[in-house]
């Protein structure tokens, strides 16, 4: 999972992240964005998770939804709907809505992450 960490025109934040994570990265972006106290809270959080004090947290953005499963963890934006019928040769493009990746891989992004917000206010 590769992914890089730049500024919009306004100055925020933007995460972009490679094909098949970009879900990862929309949500960084848009759930987290600079607000450090929110995201140290998610890292204690996997740190509960990692130490088998929690199984699982799962949290509800306006956009977003993050799911950590013991060592998995799952972005998929609110707006896909499992149930919709798409008629053949017609799918819809998820890789921008939906994401899976590994705890640890997770947890150094959003490290990552935290630096690049803290460093850039």
């Amino acid at each position: 999972m590769e992914y890089e960490f730049n500024k919009d025109l306004g100055g925020s934040p933007v995460a972009t992240f490679s094909m098949g994570h970009e879900a990862i990265g929309r949500w960084l972006t848009d759930e987290l964005a600079s607000n450090t106290l929110r995201i140290t809270s998610l890292l204690s959080h996997i740190e509960q998770i990692e130490l088998g004090h929690k199984a699982s947290l799962t949290l509800h953005g306006s956009e977003f939804e993050l799911h950590i499963a013991g060592d998995e963890v799952s972005v998929k934006a609110h707006a896909i709907d499992d149930d919709i019928e798409f008629e053949k040769n017609i799918s819809l493009y998820e890789l921008e809505s939906n994401a899976e990746c590994g705890l640890t891989d997770f947890k150094e992004a959003l490290q990552s992450w935290l630096q690049f917000v803290t460093k850039s206010r």
